[in-house]
């Protein structure tokens, strides 16, 4: 998965393993106090980062990210962990 722990620059994408029977995942950009401060879904285990979660990328800011797949159905199937970034 990534990005993960210090970054020198904010990251252009985020990157994590593919789920068997995933049809969407659905990416959640939080703050530490866990408030969501983006989401955006993809159709593939990548996703670029959109324009909302580049704006919340701010140096020195940790933040927290995790993926949650979904099946054909729109029924969760897997979560990720929770991993934490923060740009330097």
């Amino acid at each position: 998965m990534s990005p993960v722990s210090d970054m020198p620059q904010a990251p252009t994408e985020f990157r994590w393993d593919a789920v068997q029977g995933a049809s969407s995942y659905t990416v959640e950009l939080k703050d530490v106090a866990g408030i969501t401060l983006a989401t955006a879904k993809s159709s593939q285990n990548v996703l670029p980062v959109t324009p909302e979660m580049k704006a919340n990328m701010i140096s020195g800011k940790p933040l927290k990210w995790k993926v949650t797949a979904m099946d054909a159905a729109g029924n969760e199937i897997a979560n990720s962990s929770t991993e934490q970034f923060k740009v330097k």
